[in-house]
């Protein structure tokens, strides 16, 4: 499914989301008429942190699911992946 907006109406979108959370995201939890989680303040800085260090994870794990690198674990990167995804989820507030 694709949703088409204009670049005004993309703009007031990144103004309303929560930094760390993708579009696609935003827009399904505020059609459903789901808060969004907001990361508290203190965590902001973190929470950006841990977002570049997800995006860099995300790549080498392609990168070795590939065969693009030598010596990388496809399993231990996924599993590292994951874990900072829960510490990211817990620095929203999440139980």
């Amino acid at each position: 499914m694709t949703c088409r907006v204009t670049d005004a109406e993309l703009a007031e979108i990144d103004d309303r989301r929560p930094e760390g959370m993708t579009r696609g995201e935003w827009l399904r939890t505020a059609a459903l008429r789901r808060a969004p989680a907001r990361v508290p303040e203190v965590n902001q800085e973190a929470w950006g942190h841990a977002g570049r260090i997800a995006g860099g994870l995300t790549t080498l794990a392609k990168a070795a699911a590939e065969g693009r690198t030598v010596g990388v674990d496809p399993d231990a990167i996924e599993e590292l992946r994951l874990a900072l995804a829960e510490v990211r989820r817990l620095m929203k507030g999440g139980k």
